[in-house]
């Protein structure tokens, strides 16, 4: 469930929005999960939250990273 920052860091946009899309939809689950009192561990969701947050910061550094290799290759030409 939770990788490392770095394992994320090595992952394609693509993975990376896959996985996103899977964590999302785990969130979603638990969180069902515990409004149904179904939840024996509660921080749970606070971990799945926190690994979202991790994923998309990686995806947002990914594409400003890749805008500013663009932006030199145009000043370039």
């Amino acid at each position: 469930m939770n990788q490392t920052t770095g394992d994320l860091r090595k992952q394609t946009a693509e993975e990376l929005n896959t996985q996103l899309l899977k964590s999302e939809l785990g969130l979603l689950n638990q969180k069902v999960a515990g409004q149904s009192g179904k939840v024996k561990d509660t921080n749970v969701v606070q971990k799945l939250r926190r690994n979202l947050a991790r994923i998309k910061t990686i995806v947002t550094e990914k594409a400003f990273i890749a805008e500013i290799a663009r932006g030199k290759e145009t000043a370039k030409k």
